[in-house]
């Protein structure tokens, strides 16, 4: 993170609502394929009101959603159904969903953002994200999520 003015951080995510332009992000060395709405959505994400696990979107929503535990974002994924996707969390295997039963009612709580190519831009909210926060990529992310090559076939990385 550097130090920069508010007229230096045109392109860049600043990493807090309360310093906005204190510490900040240079979000042009994150993959060039990461448009600028992608990028926006990433921000309201990353600053957005996170709710209760029992609180799931109405109806289906085809997008990018973050676990927050605290002040740190601890997991970024994709469905193509948010709300189906949480409870699938609630009972599941993965290490996220293991945190989640283990941990107390509320103290994980979820945000979620709209994004029909959520398949291919998962890498660019994964990314930015941990960088907001001074990772290589949140806590429960064991690899930094989906992207589209040319051909826009989705490949993990």
């Amino acid at each position: 993170m550097s130090k920069c003015s508010e007229a230096d951080c045109a392109p860049l995510l600043c990493s807090s609502s309360v310093h906005r332009y204190l510490h900040c992000i240079d979000i042009s060395r994150m993959s060039d394929r990461c448009s600028a709405s992608t990028m926006a959505n990433c921000n309201d994400l990353a600053e957005g009101t996170y709710k209760n696990l029992k609180e799931r979107p109405e109806g289906k929503v085809e997008g990018i959603y973050a676990f927050k535990e605290g002040k740190q974002v601890i997991y970024v994924g994709r469905a193509n159904d948010i709300g189906r996707r949480l409870q699938e969390h609630c009972t599941g295997n993965q290490d996220i969903d293991k945190h989640i039963r283990e941990t107390a009612p509320g103290a994980v709580k979820y945000n979620c953002v709209p994004d029909p190519r959520q398949a291919c831009n998962e890498h660019c909210y994964v990314d930015g994200i941990a960088k907001r926060q001074g990772q290589e990529r949140p806590k429960f992310n064991k690899q930094k999520g989906d992207s589209c090559p040319a051909k826009g076939q989705c490949k993990r990385k």
